[in-house]
Parts: C-alpha cells; sequence; structure tokens
C-alpha cells in the first residue's frame, strides 16, 4: 500500500475476512437484529438555548 489509510483498509478487510472464514460472524443477520436507538437531548436542548440566545441578542423576540 502506498499510503496508511490503504494500509489501514487492507488490515481491515482481512480482519473481516479472518472472522468471516472462521465462522465467527452470522451473515444475513444485520437485517434482523434489533438497533437500539437513543436520542440524545443535551445537543438539542443546546442548539434551542444558543437559537433563543442569538434571538435575543439580535433583538428579534
Amino acid at each position: 500500500m502506498t499510503t496508511e489509510s490503504g494500509a489501514a483498509a487492507d488490515l481491515v478487510r482481512e480482519r473481516w475476512e479472518h472472522l468471516r472464514e472462521n465462522g465467527a460472524l452470522e451473515l444475513g443477520l444485520a437485517d434482523k437484529m434489533a438497533v437500539r436507538v437513543e436520542w440524545l437531548w443535551q445537543p438539542l436542548a443546546a442548539v434551542v438555548v444558543l437559537a433563543v440566545a442569538g434571538a435575543v441578542l439580535l433583538g428579534r423576540v
């Protein structure tokens, strides 16, 4: 490989191929797995507070 990112991609690919060949990955299972979704309210609250503060400072409220 001529770049660090290319070398890293090769390492990742080799690792996944090794796992697949040794049966450590159940192919086709990802579509059936439940994914946990967690809403992060802190960033949303920060955006709302900053928007209100900006509106107040600009005299729009």
